[in-house]
Protein backbone atom coordinates (compact mmCIF):
# COMPACT_ATOMS: atom_id res chain seq x y z
CA UNK A 1 0.00 0.00 0.00
CA UNK A 2 2.78 1.91 0.66
CA UNK A 3 4.12 1.62 -2.69
CA UNK A 4 1.34 2.64 -4.55
CA UNK A 5 0.93 5.79 -2.38
CA UNK A 6 4.80 6.56 -3.44
CA UNK A 7 3.90 5.83 -6.89
CA UNK A 8 0.92 7.90 -7.19
CA UNK A 9 2.99 11.39 -5.28
CA UNK A 10 5.61 10.51 -8.09
CA UNK A 11 3.36 10.69 -10.76
CA UNK A 12 1.66 13.54 -9.36
CA UNK A 13 4.86 15.39 -8.74
CA UNK A 14 6.10 15.34 -12.27
CA UNK A 15 2.93 16.01 -13.44
CA UNK A 16 2.34 19.06 -12.12
CA UNK A 17 6.35 19.87 -12.43
CA UNK A 18 5.68 19.96 -16.35
CA UNK A 19 2.14 21.05 -16.55
CA UNK A 20 1.95 23.74 -13.87
CA UNK A 21 2.13 27.32 -15.35
CA UNK A 22 2.68 26.59 -18.66
CA UNK A 23 1.59 27.59 -22.30
CA UNK A 24 0.97 25.67 -25.39
CA UNK A 25 3.94 25.91 -28.06
CA UNK A 26 3.96 24.01 -31.14
CA UNK A 27 7.17 24.09 -33.66
CA UNK A 28 5.99 26.75 -35.90
CA UNK A 29 6.07 29.08 -32.59
CA UNK A 30 9.04 27.69 -31.16
CA UNK A 31 10.78 28.70 -34.40
CA UNK A 32 9.31 31.96 -34.47
CA UNK A 33 10.92 32.48 -30.79
CA UNK A 34 14.34 31.38 -31.65
CA UNK A 35 14.64 33.26 -34.91
CA UNK A 36 13.74 36.63 -32.73
CA UNK A 37 15.63 36.37 -29.57
CA UNK A 38 18.91 34.12 -30.98
CA UNK A 39 21.67 36.11 -30.95
CA UNK A 40 23.68 34.51 -33.99
CA UNK A 41 20.97 35.63 -36.36
CA UNK A 42 21.49 39.32 -34.80
CA UNK A 43 24.92 39.06 -35.02
CA UNK A 44 24.57 37.71 -38.71
CA UNK A 45 22.60 40.15 -39.61
CA UNK A 46 24.48 43.03 -38.74
CA UNK A 47 27.56 41.88 -40.23
CA UNK A 48 25.56 42.27 -43.56
CA UNK A 49 25.07 45.56 -42.97
CA UNK A 50 28.79 45.86 -41.81
CA UNK A 51 29.59 44.57 -45.13
CA UNK A 52 27.13 46.72 -47.32
CA UNK A 53 28.97 49.64 -45.78
CA UNK A 54 32.25 48.47 -46.49
CA UNK A 55 31.35 48.29 -50.27
CA UNK A 56 29.59 51.55 -50.02
CA UNK A 57 33.06 52.85 -49.33
CA UNK A 58 34.70 51.33 -52.38
CA UNK A 59 32.55 52.96 -54.36
CA UNK A 60 34.17 56.02 -53.23
CA UNK A 61 37.34 55.15 -54.57
CA UNK A 62 36.22 56.05 -58.10
CA UNK A 63 34.86 59.67 -57.31
CA UNK A 64 37.55 62.46 -57.06
CA UNK A 65 38.23 64.59 -53.70
CA UNK A 66 37.61 68.43 -54.01
CA UNK A 67 38.80 70.81 -51.25
CA UNK A 68 36.75 74.68 -51.69
CA UNK A 69 38.11 77.15 -49.39
CA UNK A 70 37.29 80.46 -49.12
CA UNK A 71 38.23 83.14 -46.71
CA UNK A 72 37.14 87.18 -46.99
CA UNK A 73 38.70 89.73 -44.54
CA UNK A 74 37.82 92.83 -43.43
CA UNK A 75 40.56 95.67 -41.50
CA UNK A 76 39.99 99.43 -40.69
CA UNK A 77 44.02 101.61 -40.71
CA UNK A 78 44.60 105.26 -39.70
CA UNK A 79 46.94 106.00 -41.70
CA UNK A 80 49.84 108.61 -42.44
CA UNK A 81 51.49 108.92 -45.54
CA UNK A 82 54.43 111.68 -46.32
CA UNK A 83 56.27 112.30 -49.68
CA UNK A 84 59.69 113.45 -50.57
CA UNK A 85 57.98 116.24 -53.15
CA UNK A 86 55.39 117.67 -50.48
CA UNK A 87 56.63 118.09 -47.06
CA UNK A 88 53.01 117.78 -45.55
CA UNK A 89 52.63 114.68 -44.05
CA UNK A 90 48.36 113.59 -45.43
CA UNK A 91 46.33 112.04 -42.31
CA UNK A 92 43.88 109.62 -43.50
CA UNK A 93 41.14 107.91 -40.69
CA UNK A 94 39.79 104.97 -40.75
CA UNK A 95 40.98 103.84 -44.26
CA UNK A 96 39.69 100.39 -45.20
CA UNK A 97 40.55 97.17 -46.94
CA UNK A 98 38.75 94.73 -48.13
CA UNK A 99 40.34 91.07 -49.35
CA UNK A 100 39.11 87.65 -50.63
CA UNK A 101 40.11 84.45 -51.34
CA UNK A 102 38.47 81.99 -52.68
CA UNK A 103 40.21 78.36 -53.67
CA UNK A 104 39.59 75.58 -55.19
CA UNK A 105 41.34 72.19 -55.56
CA UNK A 106 40.39 68.76 -57.17
CA UNK A 107 42.08 65.72 -57.10
CA UNK A 108 41.58 62.54 -58.89
CA UNK A 109 43.22 59.23 -58.83
CA UNK A 110 42.55 56.54 -60.34
CA UNK A 111 44.12 53.11 -59.44
CA UNK A 112 43.86 50.02 -61.77
CA UNK A 113 43.14 47.60 -58.81
CA UNK A 114 40.01 49.58 -57.78
CA UNK A 115 38.00 47.54 -60.25
CA UNK A 116 39.15 44.34 -58.21
CA UNK A 117 38.68 45.73 -54.99
CA UNK A 118 34.91 46.47 -55.82
CA UNK A 119 34.16 43.01 -56.65
CA UNK A 120 35.73 41.57 -53.80
CA UNK A 121 33.97 43.64 -51.71
CA UNK A 122 30.84 42.64 -53.61
CA UNK A 123 31.59 38.86 -52.55
CA UNK A 124 32.23 39.53 -49.14
CA UNK A 125 28.87 40.78 -48.87
CA UNK A 126 27.82 37.79 -51.12
CA UNK A 127 29.73 35.95 -47.91
CA UNK A 128 27.68 38.05 -44.99
CA UNK A 129 24.22 36.89 -46.70
CA UNK A 130 25.13 33.59 -47.06
CA UNK A 131 26.09 33.59 -43.29
CA UNK A 132 23.46 34.54 -42.30
CA UNK A 133 21.29 32.32 -43.82
CA UNK A 134 23.09 29.60 -42.46
CA UNK A 135 22.99 31.03 -38.79
CA UNK A 136 18.78 31.12 -39.32
CA UNK A 137 19.13 27.65 -40.75
CA UNK A 138 20.93 26.47 -37.86
CA UNK A 139 18.81 27.61 -35.50
CA UNK A 140 15.88 26.07 -36.83
CA UNK A 141 17.11 23.03 -37.22
CA UNK A 142 18.74 23.10 -33.81
CA UNK A 143 15.23 24.36 -32.44
CA UNK A 144 13.34 21.30 -34.25
CA UNK A 145 15.56 18.94 -33.29
CA UNK A 146 15.23 19.74 -29.43
CA UNK A 147 11.89 19.98 -29.86
CA UNK A 148 10.96 16.67 -31.18
CA UNK A 149 13.56 15.31 -28.57
CA UNK A 150 11.54 16.35 -25.95
CA UNK A 151 8.06 15.10 -27.85
CA UNK A 152 10.21 11.60 -27.60
CA UNK A 153 11.17 11.96 -23.84
CA UNK A 154 7.67 12.74 -22.82
CA UNK A 155 6.25 9.29 -24.64
CA UNK A 156 9.11 7.76 -23.09
CA UNK A 157 7.81 8.54 -20.09
CA UNK A 158 4.37 7.75 -20.58
CA UNK A 159 5.75 4.26 -21.53
CA UNK A 160 7.64 4.06 -18.65
CA UNK A 161 4.91 4.70 -16.21
CA UNK A 162 2.75 2.42 -17.61
CA UNK A 163 5.62 -0.27 -16.79
CA UNK A 164 5.75 0.63 -13.83
CA UNK A 165 2.09 0.24 -13.12
CA UNK A 166 2.90 -2.99 -14.50
CA UNK A 167 5.54 -3.97 -12.11
CA UNK A 168 3.34 -2.10 -9.16
CA UNK A 169 0.66 -4.97 -10.08
CA UNK A 170 3.19 -8.01 -10.11
CA UNK A 171 4.38 -6.81 -6.95
CA UNK A 172 1.39 -6.45 -5.09
CA UNK A 173 -0.01 -10.11 -6.81
CA UNK A 174 3.98 -11.41 -5.92
CA UNK A 175 3.03 -10.26 -2.26
CA UNK A 176 -0.52 -11.52 -2.12
CA UNK A 177 0.81 -15.29 -3.18
CA UNK A 178 3.84 -14.69 -0.17
CA UNK A 179 1.40 -13.84 2.48
CA UNK A 180 -1.07 -16.54 1.78
CA UNK A 181 1.64 -19.08 1.11
CA UNK A 182 1.09 -19.55 -2.60
CA UNK A 183 4.30 -18.60 -3.67
CA UNK A 184 8.08 -18.68 -1.94
CA UNK A 185 9.56 -15.17 -1.28
CA UNK A 186 12.31 -15.19 -3.69
CA UNK A 187 9.41 -14.65 -6.79
CA UNK A 188 8.52 -11.61 -4.10
CA UNK A 189 11.81 -10.26 -3.99
CA UNK A 190 12.31 -10.37 -7.78
CA UNK A 191 9.27 -8.62 -8.04
CA UNK A 192 10.09 -5.69 -5.77
CA UNK A 193 13.58 -5.32 -7.71
CA UNK A 194 12.02 -5.40 -10.97
CA UNK A 195 9.71 -2.04 -9.28
CA UNK A 196 12.55 -0.28 -8.12
CA UNK A 197 14.23 -0.52 -11.35
CA UNK A 198 11.31 0.83 -13.68
CA UNK A 199 11.40 3.35 -10.46
CA UNK A 200 14.30 4.47 -10.79
CA UNK A 201 14.44 4.54 -14.60
CA UNK A 202 11.03 6.82 -14.57
CA UNK A 203 13.10 9.42 -11.85
CA UNK A 204 16.07 9.17 -14.31
CA UNK A 205 13.79 9.60 -17.15
CA UNK A 206 11.71 12.94 -15.92
CA UNK A 207 14.94 14.81 -15.05
CA UNK A 208 16.19 13.59 -18.89
CA UNK A 209 12.34 15.93 -19.52
CA UNK A 210 13.76 18.30 -17.71
CA UNK A 211 16.86 18.75 -19.37
CA UNK A 212 15.60 18.66 -22.36
CA UNK A 213 13.28 21.70 -21.69
CA UNK A 214 16.08 23.48 -20.79
CA UNK A 215 17.93 22.88 -24.19
CA UNK A 216 15.19 24.06 -25.82
CA UNK A 217 14.22 26.90 -23.96
CA UNK A 218 18.28 27.43 -24.69
CA UNK A 219 18.01 27.78 -28.33
CA UNK A 220 14.97 29.90 -28.03
CA UNK A 221 17.02 32.43 -26.02
CA UNK A 222 14.38 32.27 -22.96
CA UNK A 223 14.16 31.96 -19.48
CA UNK A 224 15.47 28.02 -18.62
CA UNK A 225 13.29 27.71 -16.10
CA UNK A 226 10.09 28.47 -18.47
CA UNK A 227 7.96 25.43 -18.81
CA UNK A 228 5.95 25.06 -22.05
CA UNK A 229 3.19 22.09 -22.59
CA UNK A 230 4.48 20.80 -26.54
CA UNK A 231 2.38 18.78 -28.95
CA UNK A 232 2.99 15.17 -29.12
CA UNK A 233 1.99 15.04 -32.74
CA UNK A 234 4.71 14.47 -35.67
CA UNK A 235 3.97 15.65 -38.93
CA UNK A 236 5.49 13.17 -41.37
CA UNK A 237 5.78 15.62 -45.06
CA UNK A 238 6.31 13.86 -48.34
CA UNK A 239 8.82 11.26 -49.25
CA UNK A 240 12.45 12.13 -49.93
CA UNK A 241 14.52 10.89 -52.75
CA UNK A 242 18.16 10.33 -52.81
CA UNK A 243 18.94 12.57 -56.55
CA UNK A 244 16.95 15.31 -55.04
CA UNK A 245 19.13 15.64 -52.01
CA UNK A 246 22.23 15.00 -53.72
CA UNK A 247 20.94 17.91 -56.25
CA UNK A 248 19.73 20.25 -53.75
CA UNK A 249 23.05 19.44 -51.45
CA UNK A 250 25.14 21.36 -54.05
CA UNK A 251 22.48 23.72 -55.22
CA UNK A 252 21.17 25.15 -52.17
CA UNK A 253 23.64 24.03 -49.18
CA UNK A 254 24.71 27.47 -47.95
CA UNK A 255 28.20 26.29 -46.40
CA UNK A 256 28.72 25.12 -49.88
CA UNK A 257 27.69 27.85 -51.45
CA UNK A 258 30.33 30.11 -48.56
CA UNK A 259 33.30 28.23 -49.04
CA UNK A 260 33.38 28.71 -53.42
CA UNK A 261 32.93 32.24 -52.74
CA UNK A 262 35.50 32.50 -50.00
CA UNK A 263 38.03 30.60 -52.87
CA UNK A 264 36.62 33.37 -54.90
CA UNK A 265 37.87 36.27 -52.76
CA UNK A 266 41.19 34.70 -52.27
CA UNK A 267 41.63 34.59 -56.29
CA UNK A 268 40.55 38.32 -56.00
CA UNK A 269 43.21 38.95 -53.17
CA UNK A 270 45.83 37.81 -55.21
CA UNK A 271 44.82 39.29 -58.04
CA UNK A 272 44.45 42.84 -56.56
CA UNK A 273 48.14 42.46 -55.80
CA UNK A 274 49.11 41.81 -58.90
CA UNK A 275 47.21 44.77 -60.58
CA UNK A 276 48.72 47.24 -58.43
CA UNK A 277 51.79 46.86 -59.74
CA UNK A 278 50.26 48.73 -62.72
CA UNK A 279 50.99 52.93 -62.98
CA UNK A 280 47.86 54.67 -61.25
CA UNK A 281 46.60 57.98 -62.61
CA UNK A 282 46.47 61.39 -61.19
CA UNK A 283 44.79 64.20 -62.33
CA UNK A 284 44.86 67.65 -60.21
CA UNK A 285 43.12 71.22 -60.65
CA UNK A 286 43.26 74.45 -59.18
CA UNK A 287 41.54 77.36 -59.12
CA UNK A 288 42.36 80.43 -57.24
CA UNK A 289 40.65 83.97 -57.48
CA UNK A 290 41.87 86.83 -54.99
CA UNK A 291 40.41 89.91 -54.85
CA UNK A 292 41.73 93.39 -52.68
Amino acid sequence: MKKIYFLLLVSLFVKSSFAQNSESLDLEKAIQLGLENNLDVKIAVENINLRQGEERIGLGSFLPIVDAIYTRNYSTEDVTQKFVNDPEPRQIDDAKSRSENFTMAAIYGFRPEAFVVLKRLGLLTEVSQLEAKIAVENTVAGISTAYYRLVLELQRYEVLKKTLELSQARLDIAQAQYELGGAGKRDYLTAEVDYNSDLSLLKTQAQIIQAARINLNELMALDPSREFSVSDTIRIGEMLRIGDLEESAFMENKQWLVTQRQENVAFLQMKELQVSRLPALNLNMNYVNNTS
